[in-house]
């Protein structure tokens, strides 16, 4: 067996590793005082004309971005990274620590286009924990996608910083972290899952032009049951000359062909068709074994003697990420052909296995897949990378008591692993560490934990019922933040778990199973009146035990059942089965008017004969509602109607408002943004194309604020604006004579819905750009 070893992880204890001390550079532990006098200190913001004082570019002393990939059915990037020292991380777990930033970029025609930002909480650890400790992060990536005919590999970027958030530039390179770029494939598009009409237009099919009245263009081919799954004679021949030995593509019927029970009678045919060399053996008919039977001998000898073999895919990367609860894996695919498939055929599974050590045993934590195929995108030195995730509920510690957990990921290609000792025969095995999560829980504590209100953490949020800043990392960062609806409740019940409840398979409740069960209430502060019980429903993705083949999650709809003469949510998570994110209700509360409420969590058991309270059956947590600032608008037609968003107002006073101007003129103008919870502005001049070709790019310069700074409240800002459309030293090239329009957009500060979406208001105004001369 082929073990990659991740730092350590023992087979029988969790005995700490002894690491030496290490003294913190003046670099590190001064990082943002540098930058704060100096922003360029490093050398990595030259554009702002700061003085470089000591180039530093990447440095992987504390911190590596080590493995990228992407799962395509779950359109997720998963990426690892190693934390290298016990120390240099700004404080202990009991402390913010600090922020370790991962921000993604595509490529697409074009050019780099940005993702996004993720990121976790890296903290010292305790003297001695066993190094390194692994981390994942995860971010959305739904390309479009393309028919299984076209091979849709793309370049993906990942840039690590510690304590400075990447900007928005493919090219720039972190202090601390490093810069990381793979290929991924991004997951077909199906033929069954596309309109008639748009395979007609797309040329995969005709249809004879007479009979076209009797089609429904809007309508898709009916779905085979599964994709074409290919024989070892046809895989044989395929593989013909391409250096893929039978014992790879001839895997899953040797499989199959293991698990059948085994008789003296099967035996002798099977020695006699050996001997007389048969193309065929009726004795296994339901296996249409192999084609030719002279294959076989030598096919188990070889079989026999493969066992942790990382040729064709290598488990790179594994991690862990405490704060949202999710297991990821990095895969290398590394050759072209020997996965049993095209993207139009069903192709392999990459099957992973997750083991944590605590307790003095090894727990298993689930599987997880990701559907491999032949890539003729793969060459040697020319990889691609798939991902691999699940939920997974690791062991809670108090931040006093923090050490760090063995984890150990076993890749097997076509066959699960079925313990924490399987050898592989197609894969490897990696051994790491990882955080545990950091809890305030006393264990066994039977309770209802509110986690976040609309991605901010509970603790966040302060006694106005508005989220702040803080240095722990979560979706959404507050500024005395309120909170507009939907609003998205996510938690957790703290009890002893069971996978009993649910379907294996689908994640959905057994008929006559009573998991544990919530209620959630909602009512404004200072009201007389009782609180209103949430009982809509609303979608969860449920990561299930054995999950099909394809995606790891699966979706269920969550919806209020009636029990002994009482509403109740029933809770999906079990011991293996986990929800994420952990919605527990999402509050519609768009419409509500504007002030503080209150939140009521309480908790449920089943006694067997009655849902009684936990032990902590309820939870509190009161929160601002602003659903946006109240004004009038204009619509098109001229008619006021009420608007709840930022109130904008733009002009242009140098020139006249769609009227002309020379290229040279300083085009000035006014703006205006009032809001109750005013978050930021930006003023912009929309870059245009000409034949395909990007045009110089201005920028529009603003006299007043642009953002509401931390701890500082505004309800609004104003000001001048002023663009140069001739040669400057920053922008030497002039604006190309055109037309072009000026843009406000604002923004508030209210966290909105579960991504950290405001209240958003835009205005526009234009004007004709002319050449110096004045010629039209």
């Amino acid at each position: 067996m082929k073990e990659k070893k991740i730092g350590a992880a023992p087979a029988a204890s969790d005995e700490r590793a002894v690491q030496p001390a290490v003294r913190i550079e003046h670099e590190r532990a001064n990082f943002k005082t540098l930058l704060l006098k100096n922003p360029n200190h490093f050398g990595n913001m030259p554009k702002l004309g700061l003085p470089l004082v000591k180039a530093l570019s990447q440095s992987k002393l504390y911190e590596e971005l080590t493995c990228i990939g992407l799962h395509p059915e779950g359109n997720r990037l998963q990426a690892i990274v190693q934390i290298k020292r016990d120390s240099g991380y700004s404080g202990g777990t009991c402390t913010d620590g600090s922020v370790e930033y991962v921000r993604f970029f595509v490529r697409r025609p074009g050019g780099w286009h940005n993702l996004g930002v993720a990121s976790f909480t890296s903290y010292d650890l305790p003297a001695g924990s066993p190094l390194p400790v692994s981390y994942s992060v995860e971010m959305e990536m739904d390309e479009a996608r393309k028919y299984c005919t076209v091979e849709n590999v793309v370049e993906v970027r990942g840039i690590l910083s510690w304590s400075l958030e990447p900007p928005e530039d493919p090219d720039w390179t972190p202090t601390w972290g490093n810069v990381l770029t793979v290929k991924v494939q991004i997951a077909p598009r199906q033929p069954h899952q596309v309109k008639i009409a748009t395979l007609i237009e797309d040329k995969l099919i005709t249809i004879d032009p007479s009979i076209l009245k009797l089609v429904d263009l809007g309508a898709t081919f009916q779905p085979v049951a599964q994709l074409q799954q290919l024989s070892y004679a046809t895989l044989k021949e395929r593989y013909a000359g391409k250096d893929v030995p039978g014992h790879r593509f001839g895997f899953t019927e040797a499989q199959k062909l293991i698990q059948q029970p085994l008789t003296a009678t099967l035996l002798t045919q099977l020695a006699g068709a050996k001997k007389r060399g048969d193309k065929a053996f009726p004795g296994l008919p339901d296996l249409g074994l192999f084609g030719l039977f002279t294959d076989l001998f030598s096919f188990f000898d070889n079989l026999v003697q493969t066992k942790g073999n990382p040729t064709y895919e290598e488990l790179d990367c594994v991690g862990y990420n405490p704060q949202t609860r999710m297991l990821s894996g990095v895969i290398t695919i590394k050759r072209n052909s020997g996965y049993s498939g095209s993207l139009c055929e069903e192709g392999s599974t990459e099957y992973v296995g997750f083991w944590a050590f605590y307790g003095g045993a090894w727990h298993f934590l689930g599987n997880s897949q990701v559907r491999v195929h032949d890539l003729d995108a793969v060459s040697a030195g020319n990889p691609v990378r798939y991902a691999v995730f699940r939920g997974a509920h690791l062991p809670e510690q108090l931040c006093n008591d923090v050490r760090g957990i063995p984890l150990r990921a076993i890749l097997s290609w076509n066959v699960p692993p079925t313990g924490p000792d399987f050898d592989p025969v197609w894969g490897n095995v990696v051994n790491t560490h990882v955080q545990p999560i950091i809890t305030k829980v006393s264990p066994g504590d039977q309770r209802v934990r509110l986690l976040s209100i609309n991605g901010a953490n509970i603790e966040q949020i302060d006694s106005s019922g508005r989220a702040q800043h803080t240095a722990e990392i979560t979706l959404c960062n507050g500024n005395d933040s309120p909170f507009g609806g939907p609003i998205y409740i996510r938690g957790d019940l703290l009890l002893e778990r069971s996978d009993a409840y649910f379907n294996s398979a689908t994640g959905a409740i057994l008929p006559g199973q009573h998991p544990p069960a919530y209620q959630v209430f909602v009512r404004k502060v200072g009201s007389t009146a009782a609180p209103t019980q949430l009982t809509n429903s609303f979608g969860l993705r449920v990561f299930p035990v054995n999950p099909p083949a394809g995606n790891p999650t699966v979706g269920v709809l969550q919806e209020i059942r009636s029990v002994g003469g009482a509403d109740y949510y029933l809770y999906y998570e079990g011991d293996l089965q986990r929800v994420e994110p952990p919605i527990l209700s999402i509050w519609q509360a768009s419409g509500l008017e504007e002030g503080l409420y209150e939140i009521e969590v309480k908790g449920f058991k089943w006694d067997g004969v009655a849902y009684t309270p936990l032990d902590t059956p309820s939870q509190i947590q009161q929160v601002y509602v602003y659903n946006g600032y109240p004004h009038t608008e204009l619509d098109v037609n001229g008619n006021t109607f009420l608007e709840k968003s930022p109130q904008v107002r733009l002009s242009i006073t140098s020139h006249k408002e769609c009227g002309d101007a020379q290229v040279g003129d300083i085009i000035e103008g006014e703006y205006e943004v009032v809001d109750y919870f005013f978050g930021s502005l930006s003023i912009d001049c929309l870059q245009i194309t000409i034949g395909g070709l990007p045009q110089p790019d201005h920028p529009v310069v603003p006299s007043g604020v642009t953002f509401s700074p931390p701890t500082v409240t505004t309800n609004g800002t104003s000001g001048t604006w002023r663009l140069n459309t001739g040669s400057t030293p920053a922008n030497p090239t002039p604006m190309t004579p055109c037309g072009y329009t000026i843009v406000l957009s604002a923004q508030d500060r209210a966290l909105v819905g579960p991504n950290c979406d405001n209240h958003y208001n835009s205005v526009a105004v234009g004007f004709c750009l002319r050449e110096k001369s004045g010629k039209p």
